[in-house]
């Protein structure tokens, strides 16, 4: 064998190792976006969960509220009436 063939196979060598370690790095990219990309869903989802929760909150307490207004001004009208 020649040098010059001895050249060309270890740069072919080199090339295709290159491209393996260049494909097995896109791959872990790739696996590593798609885990972020769960991810995220997920604090989406549990960021709508938390807005349908403090919505609910905040109605229930308005709700609750306007109750005991109701309460305090039937007993307040009942008192009069007593008088």
């Amino acid at each position: 064998m020649e040098p010059r063939n001895i050249l060309y196979i270890s740069i072919s060598i080199a090339a295709l190792i290159f491209a393996g370690a260049l494909a097995f790095a896109a791959f872990r990219l790739a696996q590593v976006l798609k885990a972020l990309k769960i991810l995220v869903e997920d604090i989406e989802d549990t960021t709508k969960d938390v807005r349908l929760l403090k919505d609910k909150l905040k109605s229930s307490s308005f709700s609750l509220i306007a109750l005991l207004l109701k309460s305090l001004v039937k007993k307040n009208l009942s008192k009069r009436a007593v008088k």
